[in-house]
């Protein structure tokens, strides 16, 4: 087989495996944060935008999700399908992108293998939100930045240069924050030219206009309406979002197996320029790493200084396919010989790969649940469907439904709650018992009410005693108890950290 087919079958087989270990996944129960992104996709197309705004997030990522929806359905596995797909083929470009870049297939299939099975990859890699597609966005950019850090500046063409912009503009225009982590991949490519005597050969050229076209059409479509509606919410998400100390950093992402000791291995070659010649793979690899530094200190610093509360992966999920590619590409930079039909190069990388790549799935917890025969890697532990089960097998028709859904926008219309439940407009009041009405329906005809984040109305509702309330709410037990501990609870029964409690 060529070396052609081979990548081809490599590529294909990460893809497959990223793939398999997922879907197991894909049938658990929708999470808080994946109900607020089916209930923007369950209306019509028009309802998408103003949906989407109310959590907080920008359209495009539901526009398109609207459309997969419209062809495959609206089931939890066939809409999560649609994230499995992207990292599976973020996964496999990867294999094919810094294969090339490195001349070396074992480092392609080493990176590809890392965002496959990373912890933080499989989780967001199989959630209902736009994690999954800025993941892709980010290795296209990264393999575009990787084609012109090898060509002269004059070699740009619309093919590269456009597409980098366009993958940028695209990972924007789903998650603003992602552009932070980007944007530096153009910038650092420009400095690599200037540095390589290029200067002359930096003139602007029409594909340039389009580049600048990308960034003006991204920029009037995301500042005026989703970055100023988020700047003036952001201390809603501030309780998780914002840095407590220094180690918050190395507890990020897996540093110590993912770059730390490819990179120190690759320094130590380079030190003793025994295994090592000097190529722009290299180079591109420290490039891309200090990037990922860089920024994930530039993200704490804006969190730990109370500027923007950022600190949280999701924020910062461009990062893991930039992690992959140091990863591959730093083990294949460094058992690069100048003889490369050495037939100890593939040996030694496939060696190093695998022993990081085990003890970071031993670090993280994910080869101790494998060898426990869990085949669902992936667990968020709230299950609604089975807790609507439960309701619709033990309310009767005339009790109410009081539904404490957890979102953080229930702040929003406390006051409205407090004084008349039914004054809500239909979507919010849609959107707070969108889990009763939408994926998990609750089959009595039971009066449902929509609570404030605290629940201090419930004294206040469902007065026509002797009607028992049901409180559907996403807290633990001990939590629901502690809460409710003056309302007369009789039973509270726990699923996951969804709670259902009985008060008569």
């Amino acid at each position: 087989m060529n070396h052609r087919g081979r990548l081809s079958l490599a590529s294909f087989v990460v893809f497959v495996l990223a793939l398999l270990i997922r879907l197991p996944a894909c049938e658990e129960s929708f999470w808080v944060d994946e109900l607020h992104t089916a209930w923007t996709v369950h209306g019509t197309f028009y309802d998408v935008t103003p949906r989407a705004r109310i959590g907080n997030q920008q359209p495009t990522y539901f526009w398109l999700l609207w459309l997969w929806k419209s062809a495959v359905g609206n089931g939890e596995a066939s809409l999560r399908f649609s994230s499995v797909l992207a990292v599976a083929v973020s996964s496999s470009l990867l294999v094919i992108a810094v294969s090339r870049m490195s001349e070396h297939l074992a480092g392609g299939i080493a990176a590809g293998l890392m965002l496959a099975i990373e912890s933080n990859s499989l989780f967001f890699g199989t959630e209902l939100r736009p994690y999954a597609a800025v993941m892709l966005a980010t290795t296209v950019s990264c393999a575009c930045a990787a084609e012109l850090w090898v060509l002269p500046a004059k070699e740009r063409g619309l093919c590269t240069w456009g597409l980098l912009f366009f993958s940028i503009a695209v990972a924007a225009s789903m998650q603003l924050t992602s552009l932070g982590v980007l944007v530096w991949l153009p910038i650092a490519v420009v400095i690599h030219w200037l540095l390589c005597g290029s200067h002359s050969e930096l003139r602007l050229k029409k594909i340039d206009a389009i580049a600048i076209g990308i960034v003006a059409v991204t920029a009037f479509a995301i500042v005026p309406g989703y970055l100023l509606q988020t700047w003036n919410s952001r201390q809603m998400w501030a309780s998780f979002g914002t840095a407590k100390s220094f180690a918050d950093i190395w507890r990020m992402w897996p540093w110590l197996f993912t770059l730390i000791l490819p990179l120190g291995f690759l320094a130590f070659t380079q030190a003793i320029r025994v295994h090592y010649h000097h190529s722009k793979n290299a180079s591109y690899v420290w490039c891309l790493a200090i990037i990922v530094v860089c920024v994930t200190i530039l993200f704490w610093t804006l969190s730990y200084c109370h500027l923007l509360p950022l600190w949280h992966r999701r924020y910062l999920i461009g990062v893991l396919p930039m992690l992959a590619w140091c990863f591959g590409a730093s083990i294949a930079a460094a058992t690069n010989r100048r003889i490369q039909a050495d037939r100890y190069r593939v040996t030694v990388t496939c060696t190093v790969s695998l022993a990081l790549l085990s003890l970071m799935l031993v670090s993280q917890g994910t080869l101790k649940r494998i060898l426990k025969g869990q085949v669902q890697l992936v667990t968020r532990g709230e299950d609604w469907r089975a807790a609507i089960s439960y309701l619709n097998r033990h309310a009767k028709s005339t009790d109410d439904v009081v539904i404490d859904p957890g979102l953080i926008e229930q702040t929003q219309w406390h006051n409205e709650l407090a004084r008349l439940p039914q004054s809500l407009e239909f979507d919010e009041r849609e959107y707070l018992t969108f889990v009763v009405g939408g994926p998990y329906q609750l089959l009595s005809t039971n009066r449902v009410i929509p609570l404030a984040a605290n629940l201090s109305p419930l004294n206040q509702i469902s007065t026509d005693m002797p009607h028992r309330r049901w409180v559907l709410s996403r807290r633990t037990a001990q939590r629901l108890r502690a809460v409710l501990r003056n309302h007369g609870v009789s039973t509270i029964r726990s699923f996951g950290r969804v709670s259902i409690a009985v008060v008569q």
